[in-house]
């Protein structure tokens, strides 16, 4: 027990944090005398003896994404529109920018329009107040290092920290900063300043609920980092932001997302520019996509791939972390404590033929208690009146680790994983009497702890005590009867779990993925449960070869309830659904896809649009053995194969196959959403 302890405290323990930071103290001499020296250089930049102007050239990618689920999985890019832009600035605080060449593209039709300021860089640091989207998102901000913002915040000097910036490292003392008064508009993060100069290296930051002026904003975090050019001037070198939105009134997993990634390069500083304009007009040049295209050096798609890659490893939720680390979660919300929620589509309402139309609701509620949540819902079949429910509680982040508490009685498919969308499931079993699933009520009590590391592995331990209880068909379709539903063995147990993988890059072309997983279960024998999963993809010619792999074991007295099933849809294409199954088993599966661009199509009133789409061969194998009783499913006798053709579309939302099976010359075709919506369906 007392290991069990010290391992549990370790794991909350966050990875990375400084020993100083534990004991930091606010407000102490030292960092108020290196943010006075911070701030007064920062006031005589712009002083009559201070630099008086500068130019730069700066490349920019604005990003349209949508995220779907917990927020753990990566955003789905939507839009793209790559910019060039000159910038001129001039004292005292005056800058022009101007957009000389600009390229978009959107992979789903979509009337996103960004404010102004999105498509443009932050010349000045902001200078004393801070606007973000034309001051329509965040307006007149007070900024920490300013003459009249400065009294309005607490600073603790962290660390001395080694950072890189243009190209070069540089010795920063790292200060924390947040505002006296939390209930007003304010920012709250870290400043990186130099050692010897005190001059703003980086500022990575957020603000506090009472800064945004629009109810749908979740957060804005900004990452603004300079570097050191001719004559001893510190000027704008990198710059990031990331804006998420969801629903202010219901809470809905699914939000859009902007992120803005630029970097400035060719500064000119002092007589090195021409005399600058008479005017400024901010943000000036073309007004949509445009320009002379023999100015780009590279396709989009390169281009692209180069800035969207650090969007899929978590940084902007590491950062997000680092920034409120220390700060009461209440501070962070912007949402009401009580919401309603749905964390599917399909838990408002689905039907299937144990429990005919089942209808539910559900709610959000953040707790008084610091980072603590819970998620209740409750459903109820229309054809038996069985209820059902689930009471999520949750403690911490998705960057540094949550802890949760599941109580629920749902009736859950056994399959080990699920092969077909909600909604879809819903249409054919209502309709046609297919029902993809094999259902039983599962009720349990279980406690998990999940964790993801910088690099991107995921980790999650769980335990806790479980029951189950066969389900006869009740329900009648529109059209077909419905195949019976498996006979399981009743009784409860207490489960372990644990599970370590890390997930391809959704995005990249190239990667690889896997992960392992073990399980225990108590009884009369008890049982053991363990799986396998692997994924590869590379650039094979002109297109994308994925290899995928998949396997189960389980010991002798492994139950029903958790045995392996294969065939049909999203198995074996071709053959008939989970005719096979048992307590193990193996399916690998390779195809090849190639990437063909349609010509642009214009949808109602939106910007035209250049679906995109794979096409190419695929074989699967699989086989499974060790015969389960009260189920249809048998053993596979040998490996079964199937070979067919795939298509996707519409960035990889939609995805049709065609399957064959040479054992009995059958073919299948089918049709669904592609899995990254199943969890919000």
């Amino acid at each position: 027990m007392r290991l069990l302890t010290v391992l549990l405290l370790a794991a909350a323990v966050p990875m990375g944090v400084p020993p100083s930071l534990a004991a930091q103290a606010w407000d102490t001499p030292a960092a108020t005398a290196l943010v006075a020296r911070a701030t007064t250089r920062r006031t005589l930049a712009e002083a009559p003896d201070g630099l008086q102007r500068w130019e730069a050239t700066a490349r920019g990618m604005v990003l349209f994404l949508s995220q779907f689920g917990d927020g753990n999985g990566a955003p789905r890019l939507i839009k793209a529109d790559d910019l060039a832009v000159e910038v001129y600035w001039e004292a005292p605080g005056r800058s022009k920018q101007t957009i000389v060449g600009w390229r978009d593209r959107a992979w789903l039709p979509t009337d996103i329009r960004y404010h102004r300021d999105h498509l443009g860089i932050v010349a000045n640091d902001f200078g004393p107040l801070i606007r973000i989207g034309d001051g329509d998102e965040v307006r007149d901000v007070p900024h920490p290092l300013s003459a009249a913002g400065a009294p309005l915040y607490h600073f603790a000097l962290v660390d001395s920290v080694t950072v890189s910036s243009g190209g070069r490292e540089w010795q920063v003392f790292a200060v924390r900063v947040r505002p006296r008064d939390v209930t007003r508009p304010a920012v709250i993060g870290t400043l990186y300043l130099d050692r010897e100069s005190a001059a703003l290296v980086r500022f990575q930051f957020s603000f506090t609920p009472a800064a945004y002026r629009e109810a749908a904003l979740e957060d804005i975090t900004v990452v603004l980092e300079n570097a050191l050019q001719s004559g001893g001037y510190w000027l704008p070198w990198r710059q990031e932001i990331e804006i998420r939105r969801g629903s202010s009134v219901v809470d809905l997993p699914i939000r859009g997302i902007i992120r803005g990634r630029w970097e400035l390069t060719d500064h000119r500083v002092g007589d090195e520019v021409s005399p600058g304009p008479v005017t400024f007009a901010g943000l000036g040049g073309l007004t949509a996509p445009g320009g002379s295209p023999d100015q780009w050096e590279e396709r989009l798609e390169d281009r692209l791939g180069e800035v969207i890659r650090p969007v899929d490893r978590h940084d902007f939720d590491l950062l997000r972390d680092d920034i409120w680390r220390g700060m009461a979660d209440q501070v962070r919300r912007v949402g009401p404590p009580l919401r309603p929620a749905f964390g599917a589509l399909s838990d408002l309402g689905r039907f299937n033929r144990v429990e005919g139309l089942r209808i539910g609701v559900g709610a959000s509620i953040r707790l008084p208690v610091d980072g603590v949540t819970a998620a209740p819902w409750v459903g109820v079949a229309l054809a038996t009146g069985r209820v059902s429910g689930r009471l999520d509680l949750g403690m911490g982040s998705a960057a540094r680790g949550r802890i949760g508490l599941r109580l629920e009685r749902v009736a859950t498919d056994l399959g080990q994983a699920p092969v077909i969308s909600p909604i879809l499931n819903s249409l054919m079993a209502q309709e046609f009497g297919i029902d993809h699933g094999d259902w039983a009520e599962r009720s349990r009590v279980f406690l998990s702890l999940v964790g993801r590391s910088e690099g991107g592995i995921e980790t999650e331990f769980g335990a806790g005590v479980e029951s189950w209880r066969p389900l006869a068909v009740v329900a009648r379709s529109a059209a077909g009867s419905f195949r019976p539903n498996p006979s399981i063995e009743e009784g409860a147990r207490w489960v372990a779990h644990a599970s370590i993988g890390r997930p391809p890059d959704p995005h990249s072309p190239s990667g690889f993925g896997w992960s392992t997983a073990v399980e225990y279960g108590t009884g009369a024998p008890g049982y053991v449960r363990l799986t396998e999963s692997a994924e590869t993809r590379l650039v094979a010619g002109s297109g994308v070869l994925r290899l995928a792999m998949s396997g189960g074991w389980g010991s002798g007295a492994l139950p029903t309830t958790r045995g392996f099933v294969l065939g049909g849809r999203g198995t074996l294409p071709g053959t008939s659904f989970r005719a096979f199954g048992g307590r193990r088993h193996g399916l690998a599966r390779v195809e090849w896809l190639a990437t063909g661009i349609l010509p642009g199509v214009s949808v109602g009133n939106f910007p035209p649009i250049r679906p995109e789409v794979r096409i190419g061969p695929f074989v699967a194998l699989g086989a499974a053995g060790g015969q389960l009783e009260g189920v249809t499913w048998q053993p596979s006798r040998g490996i079964r194969s199937v070979a067919g053709i795939a298509m996707e579309g519409l960035l990889g939302l939609v995805r049709l196959e065609l399957g064959y099976d040479p054992r009995t010359s059958r073919f299948a075709v089918q049709g669904d959403l592609s899995t990254g919506w199943w969890k919000v369906l």
